[in-house]
């Protein structure tokens, strides 16, 4: 009987041992758990200063232009144009349409809208959004397009508005 119950318990030596790895494999665990949710907070906070530097920048632009500061737009200057944001990914999907319109002569322009008027401007002329393809004389919105922006919809959309101008 003697024999059975020494083949059944692991001497002293390797029960320490096996004790000792388990609290060591324990520790690590620990250690990479505390480890992980340290550098996501790092991360995490890192994120959050650049989207606030992001926001800050894209204030101090609202805030330091004047309606038509840049530009110096006669109030009877006619023109359409496409109010974007630089960030707005819809701006820059709508770009190449654009550019091939303006290959063709077609009169529409880009205005990084953010950079150039305040926000209160946005609501007095209601641009709700970016980008925005609209008829402007001067710095005053007199017309919103507000079909698909296809380059025909875009297309027609400028050569019936600037048709216009030229009756006139």
């Amino acid at each position: 009987m003697s024999q059975s119950m020494s083949a059944a318990t692991p001497p002293a030596g390797i029960a320490i041992a096996c004790g000792l790895a388990g609290a060591i494999g324990v520790a690590v665990i620990a250690f990479l758990i505390v480890y992980s949710l340290a550098t996501a907070q790092k991360r995490a906070a890192q994120r959050g200063e650049a989207a606030q530097q992001h926001v800050q920048r894209a204030q101090q632009h609202v805030q330091r232009a004047q309606p038509g500061e840049q530009q110096h737009i006669p109030p009877d200057h006619k023109r359409i144009v496409v109010l974007r944001a630089e960030s707005c990914s819809h701006c820059k999907a709508v770009a190449p349409v654009i550019q091939s319109l303006q290959e063709q002569g077609l009169p529409i322009h880009f205005i990084d809208a953010l950079a150039t008027y305040k926000h209160e401007w946005f609501g007095k002329n209601g641009v709700t959004g970016f980008p925005t393809i609209c008829e402007m004389h001067g710095d005053r919105v007199v017309h919103i397009f507000t079909g698909r922006r296809t380059a025909e919809n875009i297309s027609a959309y400028v050569r019936e508005r600037a048709s216009k101008w030229n009756k006139n």
